[in-house]
């Protein structure tokens, strides 16, 4: 045999033997591919699906006013409340008493000037004087809550409570208050003592009882439908 010869069959058992090679390669792809796929069925039927779940999910895509497509944030928003405490009228008053126990010496009058002791001169009254001793208990007409306690120099220190509805009372000539701005009260509640006041003070000591409904000053007895004993 020549060496050319010789050469030629070399190079074709060469051939052979890597098409033999690349045979058992593609066989051996295909036995594997078989087993993954028979274990992965066996996994699926038998419910436990742990290890043919993907690690990645996609997130939904949506578009921005711009029209570009952007991924939703997977972060959730925090929304904090913050509630503010509110202080209400626990009642709207339905019925009114007197706040002191005397009786009325002085009337409510809007349009007859009554003659001041004090003053020595003659002026409206826009309240009723309800007569009663120094230091005596002085009581809610009604259900409300305090908007304000001042000093005045002329009606003396005065308490003022919002009974709802529009009925705004003021109590004046109150010594010593024994409730606070704010404070929701009820009907008969003690709101403070009988004192003086400034331009009453040649009165005997009273509770000067006014009231105003809608801004407007009215007869306290009348408006607030209060029964006298």
């Amino acid at each position: 045999m020549s060496t050319i010869q010789f050469e030629k069959k070399t190079k074709g058992a060469k051939k052979i033997g890597m098409y033999i090679a690349l045979l058992i390669c593609i066989l051996a792809i295909g036995v594997g591919y078989y087993t993954a796929a028979t274990r992965i069925g066996k996994d699926t039927d038998s419910g436990d699906l742990a290890e043919v779940t993907t690690a990645y999910k996609t997130q939904p895509v949506i578009e921005d006013q711009s029209g570009v497509a952007a991924k939703t944030s997977t972060t959730a928003a925090t929304t904090t409340t913050t509630v503010k405490p509110q202080t209400t009228i626990s009642d709207t008053a339905t019925f009114f008493i007197l706040p002191v126990g005397g009786s009325i010496y002085k009337e409510f009058d809007d349009e007859n000037l009554q003659y001041s002791d004090t003053y020595l001169d003659w002026r409206l009254h826009l309240g009723v004087d309800i007569a009663a001793e120094k230091g005596s208990e002085i009581h809610a007409s009604g259900n409300g809550r305090v908007t304000d306690i001042y000093e005045d120099e002329i009606m003396g220190q005065t308490v003022v409570i919002d009974h709802g509805n529009g009925i705004i009372a003021y109590y004046s000539g109150v010594a010593t208050p024994t409730v606070a701005v704010d404070d929701v009260v009820d009907a008969g509640q003690t709101i403070g003592g009988i004192g003086e006041i400034p331009s009453e003070i040649a009165q005997q000591y009273h509770l000067h009882f006014s009231v105003k409904k809608d801004n407007e000053w009215v007869d306290p007895i009348k408006e607030l439908n209060i029964t006298l004993s």
